[in-house]
């Protein structure tokens, strides 16, 4: 159900773990759409790894790649916002990866579970508050 504070109480989590120094790397992605979801990847691999951003797909990939633990790689602690996905194919091949130093949050009016797997946890009915997985 929209209107209820999903994006609001996101975004009051994200600030708060940004202001106090929790994360590195703080990325907002509206996930509205698959192409909305490619360009909102594509600034933070052309920001972070000077990927090449008039290729939104590829400076994606190389983003999404940089967010892999790599062994002998300082951890860089990081949060993608995932906001609003309407539909989870549209984040096939999207998802941030699994990492013991990043995590990443969702929204959506959806109420089944299409976006659970892979390590990917709904909360429980009724809770109200983001959680680290």
């Amino acid at each position: 159900m929209g209107g209820v504070g999903e994006t609001q109480l996101t975004a009051a989590h994200a600030r708060t773990a940004w202001s106090t120094g929790e994360l590195d790397v703080l990325v907002w992605v509206t996930a509205s759409t698959r192409s909305a979801i490619v360009a909102g990847h594509a600034p933070a691999g052309a920001e972070l790894l000077a990927a090449d951003a008039s290729d939104a797909e590829t400076a994606a990939g190389e983003f999404l790649a940089w967010l892999e633990p790599k062994p002998g790689r300082r951890r860089c602690r990081w949060l993608v916002v995932l906001d609003d996905i309407g539909d989870p194919s549209d984040v096939k091949g999207l998802w941030p990866p699994a990492s013991p130093s990043g995590f990443t949050l969702t929204t959506t009016r959806r109420r089944d579970t299409a976006l659970t797997g892979n390590g990917r946890q709904r909360p429980a009915t009724g809770e109200g508050r983001p959680a680290h997985p």
